[in-house]
């Protein structure tokens, strides 16, 4: 049965899940209808100065505070959408699915990277990839100016009618999967720990302060970025989590989508590895 129902779209704060550590959801990104963009801009990110690149806790580093953020999400224009519960469900017996998928939307609202990070059946995961595809965005706005940032879209599917998530429900999802407490969730979260060897650089960069930002106190500034790390290795749908001023997103984002891991895998199978690292501003050279 076919029901319609408003769409609910959220920014995940991270935060809320600390201590965290790098945690994973094992995929296959070659699927098509997780989607393959990896968005790279096109200029040399940064120079490379000494790295001050670490895995660090999210606890230790104040989230960017709801006051300062506004818009994000569906675009205004956006109207309720009909999702259909997948005939597969039906026919296996299932009472309720789950999916995730993870939006890399710019400054002016464009999605730029899609990837699907959850699901309970892939189905459910399908289902949801081709809605969020066929979904416009608005750009998150902190303290006014537009910033490039991710968004989790997710659902919880039901054969009468298929629920949106709210914010609090979304995080208590996102808890339990990365805990492992979601028997029913096929992708399960995995912590670097897990992984047979520690997410390792191929390649790096960290970034220059952007012209006319004074360092906070006249010393280095640091913020917080998270990321996903594909089966391939490639930084995927990163989201500055904590930062003094939206002028160092964008500078942070470009040098993090430069990075390259070896390839993680757990028992041998490649996976992929959510993780939060600390990244320290350099002043650009004379």
């Amino acid at each position: 049965m076919m029901r319609s129902f408003a769409r609910a779209f959220f920014v995940l704060l991270i935060g809320v899940l600390s201590p965290v550590g790098p945690c994973a959801l094992a995929q296959r990104p070659t699927d098509p209808s997780r989607g393959s963009s990896l968005p790279v801009d096109p200029a040399p990110p940064v120079q490379l100065p000494t790295m001050t690149i670490t895995s660090a806790r999210l606890a230790d580093f104040p989230a960017i505070s709801k006051a300062d953020l506004s818009g994000g999400g569906l675009a205004p224009s956006e109207p309720p959408v009909n999702l259909f519960f997948p005939g597969s469900a039906y026919a296996a017996g299932i009472a309720k699915g789950f999916a995730t998928v993870c939006v890399d939307v710019d400054e002016k609202g464009t999605a730029t990277d899609y990837l699907l990070v959850a699901y309970t059946e892939k189905y459910f995961g399908d289902a949801l990839m081709r809605e969020a595809r066929d979904t416009k965005y608005a750009p998150l706005l902190f303290k006014g100016v537009p910033i490039p940032s991710r968004f989790n879209f997710g659902y919880e599917f039901r054969p009468e009618f298929s629920v949106g998530l709210n914010t609090f429900e979304a995080v208590e999802h996102r808890q339990l999967a990365i805990r492992g407490g979601r028997p029913d969730l096929k992708f399960h979260a995995f912590l670097e720990e897990e992984l047979d060897s520690r997410l390792a650089y191929v390649r790096q960069a960290v970034p220059y302060f952007p012209d006319g930002y004074t360092p906070t106190g006249g010393k280095a500034d640091w913020v917080m970025v998270t990321l996903y790390v594909d089966e391939e290795g490639h930084v995927r749908v990163p989201h500055v989590e904590s930062a003094s001023s939206p002028l160092l997103v964008r500078n942070a984002l470009k040098a993090v989508r430069y990075w390259q891991f070896k390839p993680p895998t757990v028992k041998g199978q490649p996976v992929i590895v959510y993780a939060a690292f600390a990244v320290n501003f350099f002043p650009a050279p004379k």
